[in-house]
């Protein structure tokens, strides 16, 4: 019986994390999109939020972060870091 506590107990912790994950990843990303709002055309703004809406996994993340990194450094705006478990 305590195997089975135990186990349930591994599962929730890892759902909890990932869940915590997700949503700092979501709010990271929203903020630096409404960051660099001000600094790109509508369209483009529109197409970053639509690759956002999109994201089903780490690569796609990375490459949306790395296409908003550069849009600040183009602009010269300094971004808030963004840490996330296993995003570069």
């Amino acid at each position: 019986m305590m195997v089975v506590y135990f186990f349930i107990s591994v599962v929730y912790t890892d759902l909890l994390i990932a869940s915590l994950v997700n949503l700092k990843a979501v709010k990271g990303i929203e903020r630096r999109l409404e960051i660099i709002r001000p600094y790109t055309s509508d369209r483009d703004y529109m197409l970053l939020v639509s690759e956002f809406r999109q994201i089903d996994d780490r690569e796609k993340t990375q490459v949306l972060i790395s296409k908003i990194n550069s849009v600040a450094t183009e602009s010269h705006v300094i971004l808030p870091k963004l840490d996330l478990y296993g995003i570069n």
